[in-house]
């Protein structure tokens, strides 16, 4: 063989083993307290009935994940926080006693109870809640960050003030959730509650085949749910957008449905709360069963997106897809300015954080000496990923599947990470724009214009 022939190899393999090296860096550089899998453990700790605390859950490990992990604790919590609230009294600690649950959570959820609308209102979750009182102390930041955002904007500001209007960021200040009209639909229109019932039962099923014999989910959640709904008559257009619009309301709160009074709220919400709680924990923990036994996603539609990378945060996905598919097939905006509009709200996501509690994370991209740095990284890879939803919302299946890896790579080549120090919030913002370089993979995802 010709050394020519062989440099095409040697570029592939090089590829891949870059590609593998950052996803790597990305998952280990995390401190054990940082991630979610030992927070929960300190839940676990503080729990009341010490039956269900953490030695509980340890002699469970190896049966229900190839491993300890976030997904894998959040499932069991989730398991017994429904056992305990509607009083099954079955406790996830051996084999028998989780597929015996997993059954009776399956015969509990129903296509024959479901919510109206005034049942979701008079649970009063968008009214009773509020973000905490450092958010209100700082509630004027993101402001500083339209004069970043609309810098990029000048084509699409009126789909801009849409997005502003559906998510409810208008009013954010006094709103738990994000799009509360999309959560509100879902929970209370009888065929996206028929739909999102049936799809949980089947991934129940799926969970107690994995627990029985390790049978492997071969599809992914988008098709789990589009098949659910074309069986029951929808047409393939609609099918899609009942799928997105599930997965959107999945996406307001992600596995963190879990934590205070959202899963109060869900689970008070009759079925179609209890599978929307449900779905949250069942996506994250088959994501950690299929990637470790396929390298592969449970939850990103594999038709679209082709990835090396374990990414945890899912619910970044969807929420760009449901917002790009918003954009263009209900304000009627063009594709381009969909996908656009859904990219810079998920980059103003990443800089919210800072007025939400986080200074630390953007203190340290803001200071970050390198592009290679953790948290730069950690940025870029939610950035892009909101970026792919977009653009599987507006066109899921006209370009083919998309290679996330040699957009994250474009994404991680990207950016100027400078030593310089400000004391203005502004001047700050301009330069997180300048480190992580959100815009620089759109080319590769936007349509021509």
């Amino acid at each position: 063989m010709s050394f020519f022939k062989i440099i095409p190899l040697l570029i592939f393999i090089s590829h891949s083993y870059a590609v593998e090296k950052i996803c790597e860096d990305i998952g280990l550089h995390i401190s054990k307290d940082e991630t979610p899998a030992y927070q929960d453990l300190r839940y676990l700790r503080n729990r009341s009935d010490s039956q269900r605390g953490e030695n509980g859950y340890k002699k469970f490990i190896n049966y229900t994940s190839p491993r300890r992990s976030s997904g894998h604790l959040r499932f069991l919590q989730t398991l017994d926080l429904i056992s305990h609230s509607k009083k099954l009294n079955i406790q996830p600690t051996s084999l028998d006693e989780t597929v015996h649950l997993l059954e009776e959570i399956s015969n509990k959820i129903s296509v024959n109870e479901i919510n109206n609308l005034n049942d979701i209102e008079n649970l009063n979750l968008f009214t009773r809640l509020r973000l905490s009182k450092l958010y209100e102390r700082k509630k004027t930041r993101p402001l500083k960050f339209g004069c970043y955002s609309v810098m990029a904007l000048r084509e699409c500001p009126q789909a801009f003030e849409a997005y502003m209007k559906r998510a409810n960021l208008l009013h954010s200040g006094r709103n738990y959730f994000l799009f509360p009209e999309l959560l509100k639909k879902v929970l209370s229109n009888p065929v996206h509650q028929e739909v999102l019932i049936s799809a949980v039962k089947i991934l129940i099923h799926k969970s107690i085949e994995y627990l029985r014999s390790q049978k492997i989910p071969s599809n992914d959640i988008y098709h789990e749910i589009t098949t659910v709904a074309q069986a029951k008559g929808l047409s393939i257009t609609t099918a899609h957008s009942v799928a997105l619009e599930i997965l959107g309301a999945y996406s307001i709160r992600g596995a963190a449905y879990f934590n205070n009074e959202g899963r109060e709220f869900l689970l008070h919400a009759k079925s179609s709360g209890l599978s929307l709680l449900m779905l949250s924990t069942l996506i994250s923990y088959f994501d950690k069963i299929k990637f470790y036994h396929a390298k592969k996603l449970y939850s990103l539609p594999s038709q679209y997106i082709q990835t090396t990378c374990h990414y945890g945060k899912p619910y970044r996905f969807w929420m760009g897809a449901y917002s790009s598919f918003v954009l263009m097939n209900k304000d009627r905006f063009t594709p381009r300015t969909s996908i656009l509009v859904s990219h810079l709200a998920s980059t103003g996501y990443e800089l919210w954080m800072h007025a939400n509690g986080r200074d630390d994370y953007f203190q340290r991209i803001v200071n970050a000496r390198s592009i290679k740095n953790i948290d730069v990284r950690n940025a870029k890879l939610d950035v892009v990923m909101g970026s792919l939803g977009a653009g599987f919302g507006v066109s899921p299946l006209e370009h083919g599947q998309l290679n996330a890896d040699l957009i994250l790579k474009r994404s991680f080549r990207s950016g100027i990470a400078s030593k310089a120090r400000f004391n203005n919030d502004y001047l700050n913002y301009l330069k997180w724009g300048v480190t992580v370089a959100p815009h620089s993979h759109l080319n590769m995802i936007l349509p021509p214009r």
